[in-house]
């Protein structure tokens, strides 16, 4: 069993920080309105409910490779895949990632493609060590390297 931790980019960082921000100065102003405890106390709980959730996605995001499959975690959403399935994984970096599923919190990342249609976003530390451990389990997997411009 081989874990591989999510890589966490400068400008997620960034972005992560803003939405905590943006939380607790929706939180403040309810104070204010009438003196009404109980709206601050749904308000507050709402919020914290969701700075919970993304400290838990932050805090978990990882992906383990048992045997020839490819678990993966982050938050409450979680998956396997079976690396013998996979059939390429194409390097990605931008904010804008072409997959349903995003288990990942760089920009800097792969998309797997397995089975018929699924694909998968992640993004690990070290992805040419990732890939090479893939690889190992299945050489016919296809990798595309990111375009340069």
């Amino acid at each position: 069993m081989k874990v591989y931790q999510s890589a966490f980019s400068k400008t997620n960082k960034i972005m992560m920080g803003a939405v905590f921000a943006i939380l607790i100065a929706c939180t403040v102003p309810v104070l204010f309105i009438d003196n009404d405890l109980t709206g601050f106390l749904v308000v507050l709980l709402i919020n914290l409910a969701c700075i919970a959730l993304l400290i838990w996605i932050i805090l978990s995001t990882k992906y383990t490779l048992v045997k020839n499959e490819l678990k993966w975690r982050s938050g409450p959403f979680y998956g396997k895949i079976d690396v013998r399935k996979i059939r390429k994984i194409e390097h990605h970096k931008g904010l804008i990632i072409p997959t349903f599923m995003k288990a990942g919190l760089s920009e800097r990342g792969l998309i797997i493609t397995y089975n018929q249609f699924d694909d998968l976003y992640i993004s690990p530390e070290n992805c040419e060590t990732f890939i090479a451990d893939l690889q190992k389990i299945k050489p016919e997997i296809e990798v595309i390297e990111l375009k340069s411009k």
